[in-house]
């Protein structure tokens, strides 16, 4: 994991393993709504009601980039709190294998759609969230 502090976002370079972290997912999923999705990256914008939520994630953001590289934990996240109102880029450092996906649509009128995976599967759900609300605004 790197963690790189720039003027205009935080950069997060991970592994699937810490990506899959119950933190980090939670962190993700909260956001969500905010999230653009990029090629082996996502940015997350600041949401003003989720405040505590990013927080609560660079605290623990922090203390497990600190405990990999033995550093003190609460400087670290002092300088990270400064770029608290910044975007954060969450990007892999490596791809892992594709996946195959099923995804069942059933549409039942032009404005409802029913979309059913066969495994569950949060990035999609994520990336579908995501992906619908962005529709939805481009309509109204």
């Amino acid at each position: 994991m790197n963690i790189v502090l720039c003027n205009n976002l935080i950069l997060i370079t991970t592994d699937f393993e810490t990506l899959n972290t119950s933190w980090m997912n939670e962190f993700l999923n909260h956001h969500s709504r905010g999230m653009l999705f990029l090629p082996k990256a996502v940015l997350v914008f600041r949401n003003e009601t989720l405040k505590e939520v990013r927080e609560e994630f660079l605290q623990q953001l922090s203390a497990h980039h600190a405990k990999i590289h033995d550093f003190n934990h609460e400087f670290f996240l002092r300088s990270m709190l400064k770029y608290g109102t910044q975007p954060i880029k969450i990007q892999l450092d490596k791809l892992q294998d594709p996946e195959i996906v099923k995804v069942n649509l059933y549409a039942y009128d032009k404005d409802t759609v029913l979309i059913s995976l066969k495994s569950p599967n949060s990035w999609v759900l994520n990336y579908m969230r995501s992906a619908v609300r962005s529709i939805c605004r481009e309509r109204n």
